[in-house]
C-alpha cells in the first residue's frame, strides 16, 4: 500500500519555489498577506527566501513587498512590479 504524506505550508512553499527556480526564473516576487510579514515574514515566507538565496539569488524588499490588503493597493503593487518589465510567456 502505498503512503502518503501530507506536506506542511513551508515544505509546500519550498517544493514550489524550487520547481520554479529549475525553470530559471530569476524575477521571484510572493505577493503575502501583510500580516504574516509583520513585524518579520513568516515560516513560510523565509523559506521563500531560503530558496531564492540556496539558488544564488539576491533577495529584498522587491521579492516579498509590503501592501495593504486592499483591491486598491495590489493593483498598484502589480502595476508598479509590471511597469517595467512585463510578464514573459514561457
Amino acid at each position: 500500500m502505498d503512503h502518503f504524506r501530507i506536506l506542511s505550508e513551508i515544505e509546500q512553499t519550498a517544493a514550489y519555489w524550487k520547481l520554479v527556480l529549475k525553470q530559471g526564473h530569476q524575477c521571484n516576487v510572493r505577493v503575502a498577506a501583510p500580516s504574516p510579514m509583520l513585524p518579520v515574514p513568516g515560516a513560510p515566507e523565509r523559506a521563500f527566501f531560503e530558496e531564492l538565496e540556496n539558488n544564488g539569488i539576491q533577495t529584498g524588499r522587491f521579492n516579498l513587498p509590503v501592501w495593504q490588503e486592499t483591491i486598491d493597493s495590489l493593483h498598484t503593487l502589480i502595476d508598479e512590479m509590471f511597469r517595467v518589465t512585463p510578464p514573459q510567456r514561457s
